[in-house]
């Protein structure tokens, strides 16, 4: 079965969408969706047969469909704007106003037919490719995940890390979908703050990779999940963390240089290394690559707060926050890059206050804890210092003056100073 509208060709058997004869990449889904508002283009289908349809009757968010509609028009050239194929009638559903040739029906089986010895490679019932049908469900068994990835975290934050996603894989597409999968199923452990859901992420991520070893967005995720645990696992030396997430990012930009994740999680292990030129090299190019990409401006924010430019840091903070206000990995990582601005300007009282709500969040946030007790000790309210730094030392036993001259990440040797006479008047003893 085919249907010819404008340019545009939906093959049903091949399960394909062409335009001017050439193929437009559109994930199954997508399809689906499309096909079922071009067969009953007569009508307004609603939200609910939609979700009938094409998820089975699964709860799935409003989000979740209106992105789905999104990459249909874009598919087809169409916006919300213009609405010239696909049209959404306020509080009543969407309905296909394109004009449709259809062709190529085939009759329907009478009662005396017999069903062939072989099984058809294309299902009768429905026009659907057997194969291809298979795949649909796998792939729809993503999205779900997805769907309650959109519903039960991320809540009012919108599409934009689904689309984003979408958008990479139509570039680069993994060339396993169970790795694919699995590198979905890491993601909300990467949003939670604890050892223990990182170690989950950590380990998706890397059956993921086991399965498609150039699989570059897998890595970098991989590589983001040691930038993280720098904070969390105070037990492992920091700089082994450092040495992890460099070999994962520079792994992942080798894979594929355009992923904007790779060239972030570079560029912040060269911020840590105190290469602040190469640092400002990968995450500028990370925010060139995806202008969008809110964590990559957080990050370019971090080089320049520890780099010797906290006031541009701040600035580069705010438009990740104009971008996304609500994206679930700036909400962990944002105040990071906060405090290292603000107490790189010598802001001590507002880093403090940065510093406990993050702490309240979040107990086990090591660098929470380091930079109060630092900045509570340069403002000599030595008792809060002393017993800011005794919780420090339950988490961070190893720490010294040693480790501050080693692993403080402050490019500025007079940063690293105060940080060190912070920790002394605080009471550490070397």
């Amino acid at each position: 079965m085919h249907f010819r509208f404008a340019d545009f060709e939906i093959d049903i058997a091949r399960h394909e969408l062409r335009r001017a004869g050439a193929i437009v990449h559109i994930e199954p889904q997508v399809f689906d969706l499309l096909v079922h508002l071009v067969r009953n283009r007569d009508r307004i289908v609603s939200k609910d047969e939609l979700v009938d349809a094409i998820w089975k009757g699964r709860i799935i968010s409003d989000a979740a469909l209106s992105s789905r509609i999104s990459a249909a028009r874009r598919a087809l050239g169409d916006s919300g704007n213009d609405q010239s194929f696909i049209r959404t009638l306020h509080k009543r559903g969407f309905r296909f106003v394109g004009d449709v040739d259809e062709a190529g029906s085939a009759p329907a089986a009478g009662a005396g037919d017999q069903p062939p010895s072989t099984p058809p490679a294309i299902d009768a019932a429905n026009g659907n490719h057997l194969w291809a049908e298979k795949y649909d469900r796998e792939l729809a068994d993503i999205f779900v995940l997805q769907d309650d990835i959109t519903n039960r975290v991320i809540g009012s934050v919108g599409p934009q890390i689904l689309v984003a996603e979408a958008a990479r894989v139509r570039r680069k597409p993994p060339q396993s979908i169970d790795a694919w999968d699995l590198v979905m199923q890491a993601v909300p452990h990467m949003w939670r703050m604890s050892t223990q859901d990182h170690g989950r992420a950590q380990e998706l991520l890397q059956r993921a990779i086991a399965l498609d070893a150039g699989y570059a967005h897998a890595h970098a995720l991989l590589g983001w999940t040691y930038v993280t645990m720098f904070n969390l696992d105070t037990r492992r030396p920091i700089g082994e963390f450092t040495d992890q997430a460099l070999a994962a990012g520079t792994r992942a930009v080798r894979l594929d240089d355009e992923d904007p994740w790779g060239h972030l999680v570079v560029g912040l292990g060269h911020a840590r290394r105190r290469r602040p030129e190469l640092a400002l090299q990968h995450l500028s190019q990370s925010v060139e690559l995806t202008p969008s990409f809110a964590l990559g401006h957080a990050g370019l924010g971090y080089a320049m707060a520890v780099g010797g430019q906290p006031e541009r840091g701040l600035q580069a903070l705010e438009q990740a926050h104009r971008l996304s206000p609500r994206d679930p990995f700036l909400a962990i990582y944002a105040p990071i890059v906060q405090y290292m601005a603000l107490f790189a300007l010598k802001k001590y009282e507002e880093t403090i206050a940065v510093c406990r709500a993050t702490a309240a969040l979040h107990p086990h946030h090591a660098g929470a804890w380091r930079l109060m007790t630092v900045s509570l000790g340069l403002l000599g309210r030595i008792d809060e210092a002393r017993e800011a730094l005794a919780h420090t030392l339950t988490m961070q036993p190893d720490l010294s003056s040693a480790h501050v001259a080693d692993n403080t990440v402050y490019a500025d040797p007079a940063d690293r100073s105060r940080f060190l006479e912070g920790l002394r008047k605080a009471g550490l003893k070397d």
